[in-house]
């Protein structure tokens, strides 16, 4: 235990504390088959396990983008791997307006598409678009963006559409 009630992160919490660092280092009884597994993995997580001179299983944080959906869609799409159409790198409220909108142009009967946030996880970064009825003409972008608040719902109960798009941007 850190014995911190505060809102850092706990790795930040051990890293800021040399000895914690150490009683886990001399807690561990074989570095040779010992290694650290983190939901999320950042450069402190990083840190900490080169400060424990253990192996940390997960994606490098210098790499996280290729593990990203828009990272993971261009290999995917680099390798000859079918996926489905969509969209990459998608930051603002205007590109989901502009990917959506590409989408009902090349699929008109399409009726739903799902935006996800780039690093979401278990489909709390997921929202379900409904497209509203309207034509596919030159208005598309206007009507999408106009709609957008009544049509777009996030996936997770405890995310409105703003925080949504808070948490889309880079």
């Amino acid at each position: 235990s850190c014995f911190d009630s505060s809102s850092k992160p706990l790795t930040t919490k051990i890293l800021e504390r040399p000895r914690l660092v150490h009683s886990i280092k001399e807690n561990i009884k074989d570095l040779s088959t010992a290694h650290l597994t983190c939901f999320n993995i950042t450069p402190q997580e990083k840190t900490l396990a080169v400060q424990l001179g253990i192996p940390l299983f997960g994606t490098d944080p210098d790499k996280f983008y290729e593990g990203s959906k828009s990272g993971s869609r261009k290999t995917f799409r680099d390798a000859g791997v079918k996926l489905p159409d969509g969209f990459e790198d998608l930051y603002t409220r205007e590109d989901v307006v502009n990917a959506l909108a590409s989408l009902k142009r090349k699929y008109p009967s399409l009726r739903k598409a799902v935006v996800k946030m780039n690093d979401g996880f278990s489909g709390d970064g997921n929202a379900m678009y409904k497209y509203p009825d309207v034509a596919t003409d030159d208005m598309l972008e206007k009507n999408i963006a106009e709609s957008l608040s009544q049509q777009l719902k996030p996936v997770a109960n405890d995310v409105s559409q703003q925080l949504f798009f808070e948490k889309f941007k880079v």
